[in-house]
């Protein structure tokens, strides 16, 4: 989930309070403007380079927070067919998200109904994409019909959790081509469907 920061600026002009009046008949004018507001009941949040640079720090250190605090996550599929998130330092261990993998890919289908994939690169950002996202080493596609996959754009060893096998498994593979090899390609056989690959 990453975030750009924006750095702000204050406008600076020659004269800040100045405009110019337009009449009726053509003529122009320049005048100095003030405010004249009255009794002030509450000053407000004046709008300022300094103002929206704080907003955007905090914006940063909240997206920030939430990516570290997905540095030691692990995802698996379990028994009830349901997709699990663990702390790695507990007892499961499925996906080694901590372990200097190059990209995470998640693509989920859920049959004839909502799709989404999900793509985590090694400084831990999280991107999230409907039907289809491109990552530095894979990219992740999967249609409303139960049709997903994962295709290596790198040549290199990925590691494959297949969700759609008789018996669940995790398997290495390596790929040898430099692009297009589908490392992970399946079809919803109940009512959905979750492909995750890992570029080590």
């Amino acid at each position: 989930m990453a975030f750009s920061l924006k750095t702000w600026v204050n406008r600076i002009s020659e004269y800040p309070n100045r405009r110019k009046l337009t009449h009726e008949d053509g003529s122009t004018e320049l005048v100095t403007v003030a405010r004249a507001e009255g009794q002030i009941s509450a000053e407000g949040n004046a709008f300022s380079a300094e103002e929206m640079n704080d907003l955007e720090n905090r914006i940063k250190g909240g997206f920030d927070e939430v990516n570290q605090s997905l540095t030691n996550i692990n995802t698996y599929v379990g028994k009830d067919g349901k997709l699990h998130f663990v702390d790695s330092t507990g007892a499961d261990t499925v996906i080694p998200f901590n372990s200097g993998y190059k990209e995470v890919a998640i693509v989920i289908a859920d049959y004839q109904r909502m799709v989404s994939c999900i793509l985590i690169k090694p400084d831990k950002s999280v991107h999230y994409g409907w039907g289809s996202l491109q990552g530095d080493y894979m990219a992740l596609s999967a249609s409303g019909n139960g049709n997903c996959s994962i295709v290596a754009k790198k040549a290199g060893k990925y590691l494959v959790f297949d969700t759609q096998a008789t018996t669940p498994k995790t398997s290495t593979t390596q790929v040898d081509a430099s692009s297009n090899t589908t490392i992970v390609m399946s079809t919803a056989t109940k009512n959905f469907s979750i492909n995750v690959a890992v570029a080590l």
